[in-house]
C-alpha cells in the first residue's frame, strides 16, 4: 500500500532534517511513527539507497512540529535520531543544528 506524507527537508547548521508537522501525521497510529520514520531514511542500510538519509547520521534526523498549547510558547518540536545500519529511532537526544531550522519551518508551512 503506497501512503503521501507531506514534509520538508532543512539543513541547520551541519546537519540536516526531515521536518514534519504534526498535524499531517494525525491519520498515523502513534506507534506505526518509527515504523514510518524509518522507512522514509531507508534504514536499516549503511547508504539508505531507498530513503532520504544518505547513509550518514548527519543526515538521519527527523523532527516533529507542532504548535504549543503552552501560553508564551509558539511552537514545539520532537526530535527523533534515526539509525543508519540499525532499524532503531533515538528519541532521547537533540540536535542543536536542527533545533535552528525549526521557526523557519513553521513561517514557511504556515505561508504555503
Amino acid at each position: 500500500m503506497e501512503s503521501f506524507l507531506k514534509g520538508s527537508i532543512y539543513r541547520g547548521g551541519t546537519s540536516k532534517a526531515l521536518l514534519l508537522n504534526k498535524e499531517d501525521l494525525s491519520n498515523y497510529q502513534l506507534n506505526h511513527i518509527d515504523d514510518i520514520v524509518i522507512s522514509i531514511m531507508g534504514s536499516p542500510h549503511k547508504r539508505q539507497i531507498d530513503g532520504i538519509g544518505n547513509g550518514d547520521s548527519l543526515c538521519s534526523k527527523v523532527a516533529i512540529v507542532s504548535k504549543s498549547l503552552d501560553e508564551g510558547v509558539d511552537l514545539e518540536y520532537f526530535f527523533m535520531q534515526v539509525g543508519v545500519n540499525d532499524r532503531f529511532v533515538d528519541k532521547t537526544v537533540n540536535c542543536g543544528n536542527i533545533a535552528s531550522s525549526i521557526a523557519p519551518f513553521a513561517v514557511n508551512s504556515k505561508n504555503n
